[in-house]
């Protein structure tokens, strides 16, 4: 199944609240996997609870893969684009592995 999606860009510094937390967008980025871009976001999120505190923690946030042509940043909106999810097992490890060589200390999520 390769549904597309929208995502819509967030500008650095941006708090932005998803289905699984809060997080603050610190930047976006591209890289190339198997003949394609992949979109990655890079985040703080704050971990802990209420009664022991909180920390801050980095993670990369994986849309998917960008499309190109007609399904990428539209001129009358360039802060969004159309994304294709990263379904399997096998790409995402390969995507995995790519991120964490850049950002070690970053876990990596690859939304529903």
């Amino acid at each position: 199944m390769n549904a597309t999606r929208r995502h819509v860009h967030q500008p650095p510094g941006t708090e932005v609240r998803a289905p699984w937390g809060e997080y603050t967008v610190r930047r976006e980025g591209r890289i190339p996997y198997d003949d394609r871009d992949v979109l990655y976001v890079l985040a703080d999120i704050a971990v802990g609870s209420a009664c022991r505190g909180t920390a801050t923690g980095r993670i990369l946030i994986v849309p998917g893969y960008i499309g190109t042509g007609g399904d990428g940043p539209r001129e009358e909106n360039p802060a969004r684009s159309r994304i294709t999810p990263v379904r399997t097992a096998r790409d995402r490890g390969a995507i995995t592995r790519i991120l964490r060589a850049r950002v070690a200390t970053a876990a990596v999520v690859f939304p529903p």
